[in-house]
């Protein structure tokens, strides 16, 4: 049996209590990798060394080293392959001759084989109970019976470096990456980014002295690692995002990384431990893949465990969109459309899966299966369910939805199904369907799984039926191919204990829409001063069916109304198949009375030119402009009267009203070479003067001057002849009048002095 997820809540709660392992708890495999470097007895007596040179004095310990040296000459060989990957010789007794070693492999990259966890110790859920979370996460489903896993923020594991819950971050995006099938990461063997698996720490740190041992020094990075910590950190900060994970497989989790010392000087001699380094890099972690999710096509013994099929793993995430998007596109139905159209599209995208029945089947094992719900919604035709699937996602569909009456609501119900057919097939077994309470406070079955195609029921005789019940068992006929029988429902003790014996009661016959929705033929009217009303009354159901006229009666508020205002039509339905009753309002209101316009006089421009229109009704309200259209005379361009006529649409006004404007002529502007003149009289006493006027204008210009004395051509050339005397004189330029432009003066001065 599973656990809820109040059960995976406490155990994950009662781990906490656990001490935690060091990191270095590690599968026996990895003492093995190196028992040739430490044998236990070399390695005590190298402690004891060690030990006892740290209580000398520098003097006493470098003349003891000398003797020790002078006594045996033996060396302490190591072996480099080609990547320069060091392999440890076997170490001897003397502690100088370990030091002679370690000393030996400074500065050169040393690989650790890959070593399992041992996560024994952790009580972590299981694979499938994790999924279970995941999917009902992915699809927004929240569980009443269950209290879902906490997400405790990696700030409160406090026994994690903050190195490490920098690690835990790193590793959450991956695996939220890899719960989601995404196609960039398909395998669980992971290499750390440098930022997050690189680290360097001096032997002081480690508690190391530096003439540590590769098996010291390992043990000591592992334990830096932390890695029992931290998947249980990553475990319980994102717990449903690890299904994939195989956690109680062997190996499940194993590690591997690369490290280098850097110790002693150029001359050989040894750095203080607070100078000395360790480098950790290329850290990869392994985490075994559930057989599940695994990519069967990969046959490599060494990569097969942990390849990923993100086609297994992205199925949810998928599939839960593809739901929602069901959901969006009946938003806009009636309720009653809607429980149809779910009907409709679970059983278009699977078929019932036969082969999944068989004497072996149990509820309470089979009946608590995700993938149930994930592959009615998957759209692959080769993925296809049994009664679980098609109740879960007809009750999953009705959860995301926002029904028009609150009273609509569809839940899940188990038990034995008995099964009768007139040509002598009989069954009985368990089956799952759902309830569902309608808009009349009643409730129906719902057996999505017999109204699918060759099934019993299909296409709806088992949807949104009642019946009265029999020694507590519902029993319903059917009808298909020829063949009638009947299917009889009872419910099993778990639902019994689950609800309220109200809530398993059915209605006593089959849903019948009632009627939710009126509409009027006209619902406004103009004024005109006469009595006015809708002539047409039509009323639907919940399914949209129009319902006869013969089961209700029509009634108005006041049917001889000529004034404006509101009125009420009211049908009441006779009882017979419908009661109650539905009402619509209708409206009188004023009729339109006055065009005012932005302008009623322009000034051409040379453009074509419009005022904008404003509608009035006689109460002064302004109409809105969708009620109408606006055309203007031809020719709105030139000087002269025109008209706006407003042609109303027939909703609800009709007719049209107009008002007039005009177009005037424009201004003209007469621009010369020179405003005035100013002339010397000892100038012109003996010779004439002469000088350009260079008019011009819209239209033609004529000039005059007022005085014999000074001349002036139509092309404005102007003459001031010899002996003209002291004084003023003047030239009006006319600009003639046309049908655009008005008349224009202008008067241009000479001075003569």
């Amino acid at each position: 049996m599973k656990r809820t997820k109040r059960g995976l809540a406490l155990a994950l709660a009662a781990a906490m209590t656990v001490t935690m392992l060091p990191a270095t708890a590690l599968a026996d495999d990895t003492e093995a990798a190196y028992e040739e470097n430490s044998a236990v007895d070399e390695s005590e007596a190298a402690d004891e060394a060690v030990a006892a040179a740290d209580e000398q004095s520098p003097e006493e310990a470098d003349a003891e080293a000398d003797e020790v040296i002078a006594e045996d000459e033996t060396t302490v060989e190591e072996e480099t392959d080609a990547d320069d990957t060091v392999v440890i010789a076997e170490a001897e007794e003397d502690a100088e001759e370990i030091t002679e070693a370690a000393a030996a492999a400074d500065d050169v990259t040393v690989t650790v084989p890959d070593a399992s966890v041992d996560l024994s110790e952790l009580d972590l859920p299981d694979s499938e109970e994790l999924f279970e979370g995941y999917v009902e996460e992915a699809y927004g489903i929240e569980d009443e019976e269950s209290v879902e896993l906490a997400s405790v923020p990696i700030s409160e594991f406090d026994h994690l470096t903050n190195a490490n819950k920098t690690l835990v971050t790193y590793l959450q995006g991956i695996f939220s990456k890899i719960a989601d099938g995404d196609p960039s990461i398909t395998s669980g063997d992971i290499l750390l980014d440098e930022s997050v698996g690189t680290r360097t720490y001096t032997f002081s740190e480690l508690g190391l002295p530096v003439t540590a041992t590769d098996d010291e020094i390992i043990s000591k990075l592992d334990e830096q690692l932390q890695l029992l910590q931290v998947l249980y950190a990553l475990i319980y900060t994102q717990p449903y995002e690890a299904y994939w994970f195989s956690q109680s497989s062997p190996s499940a989790l194993s590690r591997g990384y690369d490290f280098k010392i850097d110790r002693k000087y150029d001359d050989g001699s040894y750095k203080d431990p607070g100078m000395a380094l360790i480098t950790r890099s290329n850290v990869h972690l392994k985490f075994v893949v559930n057989a599940d999710y695994r990519d069967t096509s990969v046959t490599d013994t060494d990569t097969a465990r942990y390849a990923i099929d993100t086609s297994k793993t992205a199925a949810a995430k998928k599939s839960a969109e593809y739901a929602k998007t069901l959901v969006a596109n009946a938003a806009n139905k009636t309720d009653y459309e809607k429980l149809v159209y779910y009907r409709q599209q679970i059983c278009e995208l699977v078929s019932y899966n036969s082969a999944a029945m068989g004497s072996s089947w149990d509820m309470d094992i089979n009946g608590s299966d995700p993938w149930q719900l994930i592959w009615v919604f998957d759209q692959d035709p080769t993925t296809n369910v049994v009664c679980e699937g098609y109740s879960k996602a007809f009750a999953y569909l009705c959860d995301q939805t926002s029904f028009i009456s609150s009273k609509v609501n569809c839940y899940i119900v188990s038990g034995p199904l008995g099964f009768t057919s007139s040509d002598g097939r009989s069954s009985r077994g368990a089956h799952m369907w759902n309830i569902v309470r309608m808009d009349d406070g009643k409730r129906y079955l719902v057996d999505v799984t017999n109204c699918d195609e060759g099934m019993a029921g299909a296409e709806d005789q088992l949807f949104l039926k009642g019946v009265a019940a029999s020694g507590g068992t519902y029993t319903f006929n059917w009808k298909n191919s020829g063949n009638t029988g009947t299917l009889s429902y009872s419910y099993d003790v778990s639902t019994e204990s689950a609800f309220e014996d109200s809530w398993l009661s059915l209605a006593k016959t089959s849903y019948v829409p009632i009627p939710s929705e009126m509409t009027l033929n006209t619902s406004t009217f103009v004024y005109t001063g006469k009595a006015q009303k809708p002539s047409k009354v039509t009323v639907k159901d919940s399914a949209g069916n129009t319902i006869a006229a013969s089961n209700y009666t029509i009634s108005y508020s006041n049917a001889s109304s000529t004034k404006v205002g509101t009125y009420k039509v009211t049908v009441t339905f006779n009882g017979t198949t419908y009661s109650g009753s539905l009402s619509a309002n209708y409206q009188i209101i004023a009729a339109p009375e006055k065009v005012t316009l932005s302008k009623t006089s322009m000034v051409y421009n040379e453009k074509v030119q419009h005022p904008t229109v404003t509608v009035k009704d006689s109460a002064g309200k302004v109409i809105a402009a969708s009620n109408y259209t606006v055309s203007y005379s031809s020719g709105s361009k030139v000087p002269g009267t025109y008209k706006a006529t407003v042609k109303f649409n027939g909703k609800p006004y009709t007719g049209t009203l107009t008002a007039n404007y005009e177009i005037k002529q424009a201004s003209q502007e007469i621009t010369t070479a020179v405003d005035s003149k100013t002339l010397k009289y000892s100038a012109v006493k003996s010779t004439s003067a002469i000088f350009y006027l260079k008019g011009s204008a819209q239209t033609e210009l004529t000039y005059k001057s007022n005085n014999a004395k000074v001349k002036v051509s139509q092309k404005g050339k102007v003459a001031v002849t010899k002996g003209t005397p002291k004084g003023t004189y003047k030239i009006t330029i006319t600009a003639k009048e046309s049908d655009l432009y008005e008349k224009e003066t202008k008067v241009i001065k000479i001075y003569v002095k």
